[in-house]
């Protein structure tokens, strides 16, 4: 496996996540706007990928979230 599952990399991101969860609990949005609000406030873009309209509706309201 690769450093993001060994050597500590598995409970690091474990505890990511959590927080993450918290924030969009918070929030009351779900947790892949959170990432993406933040991503777009590091400057960059993401470009998540869509399987379903619902996941695109979230992605695009992720840019509210950086204002909220």
């Amino acid at each position: 496996p690769g450093p993001e599952v060994s050597d500590g990399g598995l409970d690091a991101n474990l505890r990511i996540v959590r927080s993450i969860s918290a924030i969009a609990e918070s929030r009351r949005v779900a947790a892949s706007q959170v990432a993406i609000a933040w991503t777009i406030t590091q400057g960059r873009m993401p470009i998540p990928g869509i399987r379903r309209v619902r996941y695109i509706e979230e992605d695009v309201a992720a840019a509210d979230t950086t204002h909220a």
